[in-house]
């Protein structure tokens, strides 16, 4: 899922210019969703491409679940081990669909937001070699495995914000906008083979390309019933993002009962190549601020663990659990990932469930899964404020429900779907000085297509 974006009832653009250079690099990531001087809560930066989107219909229905399950080409993605329980020549194509839900609670104005978006989500080849004895297959392909596209606003009447050049609390209406469009995806070549009758082991490696093109808006006036302050703010940051990541992994048969599965997922290196744009108006001061920059960073994301297993009790019934294990902490970027000798990301483990039933008699298989989606950090308290120390509290697993089904026809043409449906909330205290909530839900539908040779 794409990241959630945490909305800040003070000014954004008087925190850029103070912020000087170091904010405005940081900003210029483009990819880091800076709160510049939050005034409820410690700027964090949320890069969104922590957050998968899901590959696969058939792995989606079943909670992305996917390790120690798949036997098909999607296997280049979640285990290139299991690349060797593909038997014959497999081309695969599928497509997504993203409807994202975003509403905000400001002093009791409520505000929707809504974005919708289709992409070919994945594309991919499987070819086995022919062998004396076990597997070995080969496998390209194209997966779409982020996506960025978002809609935010937030609007309301603030009865109680602080201005610096007022030196007083002051009210007023603002309006905060932020619109995102863009996505990674991981182009790969994978290999699995059977190094026993039980156990296959794979590796893969891909180049990861995609493009992020991100607007802020901030509007606001402000009064302490004798000084009007008029605030405008606008952001446009715009990159291509190139890089690599590699991946190896392994899957054992337990039997004819189930198999257990490892995925070690290494860094992903990545290269922002981009511009930005900002400009910033406040009459009181007589300032007005413009830059445009071009620049060129680096973000290392961490490695991670898949580990999972999957059993069949009864005919025609597979049972599946995973679990990924990623230390958000050893994120690697230019911004302010360590604040007060405190990190603000954090290690954050994700549960997948999933079951798929074959109905007897019939060429259908259905599909049910749950998983969680972590936020890969924590607040901080900030004491800059004055009349109190401000935080927030969050919903800290997104919590996603999968349904799917497949078909198969004469035993070469299999087509399935999924249906993904989940969200995050964040709430503010609610007192008589702060009064904010905000809740993301998406649905995300996934078609895959494959004909087997």
């Amino acid at each position: 899922m794409a990241a959630l974006h945490f909305t800040d009832s003070g000014s954004y653009g008087e925190g850029a210019v103070r912020g000087g250079k170091l904010l405005v690099v940081a900003a210029a990531i483009l990819l880091a969703w800076l709160s510049p001087r939050v005034s409820l809560c410690q700027s964090l930066p949320d890069i969104p491409l922590v957050y998968d989107f899901g590959v696969g219909a058939r792995a989606m229905g079943m909670g992305q679940a996917h390790v120690a399950v798949c036997d098909d080409v999607s296997a280049t993605f979640y285990n290139p081990a299991a690349l060797a329980h593909v038997r014959r020549i497999e081309l695969s194509a599928g497509f997504s669909h993203l409807n994202d839900n975003w509403q905000t609670e400001f002093y009791g104005t409520r505000t929707a937001s809504e974005v919708g978006s289709t992409k070919l989500s994945s594309l991919a080849l499987a070819y086995p070699f022919p062998t004396y004895r076990g597997s070995l297959v080969f496998g390209v392909a194209y997966n779409r495995s982020k996506n960025l596209d978002s809609d935010y606003m937030r609007e309301g009447f603030n009865p109680y914000h602080w201005r610096d050049d007022l030196g007083d609390y002051a009210e007023g209406f603002e309006t905060e906008t932020v619109y995102e469009r863009g996505g990674m995806s991981h182009w790969t070549v994978a290999m699995g083979a059977d190094v026993s009758a039980e156990v296959s082991v794979g590796g893969s490696i891909s180049f990861l390309s995609g493009s992020s093109e991100r607007t802020y808006e901030y509007d606001a006036t402000w009064t302490d019933g004798v000084t009007n302050v008029e605030e405008y703010y606008y952001q446009l940051d715009d990159a291509d993002i190139t890089g690599w990541t590699a991946s190896v992994g392994t899957v054992a048969r337990i039997g004819n009962a189930g198999r257990v599965g490892l995925t070690v997922n290494f860094p992903q290196y990545l290269t922002l190549d981009g511009s930005q744009y900002l400009e910033e108006y406040d009459p009181v001061g007589d300032l007005v601020y413009i830059d445009d920059i071009l620049f060129e960073d680096e973000i290392t994301l961490p490695l991670s663990f898949s580990a999972g297993a999957s059993a069949a009790p009864v005919a025609g019934l597979i049972l599946a659990l995973d679990a990924r294990y990623t230390d958000w902490k050893q994120i690697d970027y230019y911004g302010p990932i360590r604040l007060d000798n405190e990190y603000a990301y954090k290690a954050t483990t994700s549960i997948r469930l999933g079951a798929e039933f074959t109905i007897p008699n019939s060429p259908l298989r259905v599909r049910a899964g749950y998983f969680t989606d972590p936020v890969a950090f924590r607040f901080i308290e900030d004491y800059s404020e004055p009349g109190g120390v401000w935080d927030a509290t969050i919903d800290q697993n997104g919590r996603f429900f999968t349904f799917g089904a497949g078909l198969l026809v004469e035993d070469a043409f299999t087509v399935d779907a999924a249906w993904v449906h989940g969200g995050y909330e964040k709430s503010l205290p609610r007192r008589s000085d702060i009064d904010y909530s905000e809740e993301r839900t998406s649905d995300r539908m996934f078609v895959t297509a494959s004909f087997r040779f």
